[in-house]
């Protein structure tokens, strides 16, 4: 009878053990939820777009900057060739879109068919783009770019 006895406290504690270990596996690997993403913004200071540049025909080349205040956007594009000419833009990120869709859209600077410009521009707080435009050139353009906020 004793042996019965041993035997049964033997199987009721490896039962037990087995529940424990069944509800702490259950417990540790339970789907956490997802947490929220946290995108932080990085503004842009300094130069943001140095150098040469080649925009193929029928496509542009954007330069993408953010302001966390009201500063001054300084820059300049220049083809070697007075024959190449692009439109360049400055625009908000939200109208970029209507740029790309060729709808009406306001500009905070437009150069229209020119081989080489100066920008200097304030801009408030926002997402910003610099774009030179190929694409209505049937050539691909060679420019040199510097553009930067202080």
């Amino acid at each position: 009878m004793l042996k019965h006895r041993t035997h049964m406290i033997a199987t009721i504690a490896v039962l037990a053990i087995i529940f424990i270990a069944v509800i702490q596996i259950i417990r540790v690997n339970r789907e956490e939820p997802p947490k929220p993403v946290i995108v932080q913004k990085t503004y842009t200071s300094g130069n943001f777009a140095g150098g040469e540049v080649l925009i193929a025909p029928g496509t542009a080349q954007e330069f993408p900057f953010e302001l966390n205040r009201r500063t001054r956007l300084r820059g300049s594009f220049e083809t070697p060739d007075e024959k190449n000419k692009v439109d360049v833009f400055v625009i908000k990120a939200e109208d970029r879109p209507k740029w790309e869709s060729r709808a009406e859209f306001k500009a905070e600077s437009a150069v229209i068919n020119l081989s080489t410009a100066e920008t200097n521009l304030t801009l408030g707080p926002g997402s910003f783009i610099v774009i030179l435009d190929n694409r209505s050139g049937k050539e691909e353009i060679r420019a040199t770019v510097n553009y930067s906020v202080d």
